[in-house]
């Protein structure tokens, strides 16, 4: 199940939980089964268990009829630092770590499936970055070039801070970030960042003026 957090296009209803159909979107929480992706992510076996057992029954919407949001909002946003060989040989200023360290990102920098992101002119470079298992025209990487695998990761940070349902751990991007492309790469008005992940789909990101 690909569950997506939407809205719907003529304002009624926000930040709903669904589960993606194809082009259509089952609309898990106006059938009362979750009301909210942390309730779903949060629950136990049993949370899970009333969401397929409610899904049949659920209305189902177009996909052109409705938002997606960013699918939760998380409670801390823990990234990854030099994670991929690739990226760290592509530095020259980089050393591959003898075990992981993080750095955050606030929790409201998080957005849904083609929301722009703003440039302003006090942006002079401005960056791309993937996580995870992505491809897109400049990054190319996958899992098989993590330095440290996601358990571990999950377990490092476990022994310094606890973990709640709704954090986000990242992995570390690939080679190919546009500040060591020869030339320079940075990201401009009317550009767009597309992140694609087997078996997840693909999140496009607009850049415009701000």
């Amino acid at each position: 199940m690909k569950f997506v957090t939407l809205s719907h296009c003529s304002g009624n209803h926000t930040h709903h939980v669904g589960i993606l159909e194809g082009d259509q979107v089952a609309c898990l929480t106006e059938a009362g089964h979750a009301t909210s992706m942390l309730e779903v992510v949060g629950g136990d076996a049993s949370a899970l268990a009333k969401v397929r057992a409610g899904l049949a029954m659920a209305p189902r919407r177009a996909l052109a009829d409705v938002k997606l949001d960013a699918p939760i909002r998380p409670g801390k946003v823990l990234c990854s630092g030099i994670n991929y060989k690739g990226h760290a040989l592509e530095n020259p200023n980089a050393k591959l770590p003898t075990e992981p360290f993080f750095f955050a990102k606030l929790p409201s920098s998080i957005g849904g499936p083609d929301t722009p992101v703003e440039k302003t002119d006090r942006t002079q470079q401005m960056d791309y970055e993937v996580e995870f298992a992505a491809v897109s025209t400049l990054q190319d990487g996958s899992t098989s070039g993590w330095r440290f695998s996601l358990p571990r990761l999950i377990s490092f940070l476990s022994r310094f801070m606890p973990l709640e349902p709704a954090d986000i751990v990242t992995t570390g991007t690939p080679a190919g970030v546009g500040a060591f492309q020869n030339p320079q790469i940075f990201m401009k008005a009317g550009d767009a960042v597309e992140i694609e992940a087997d078996g997840i789909g693909l999140l496009r990101t607009a850049i415009v003026a701000g």
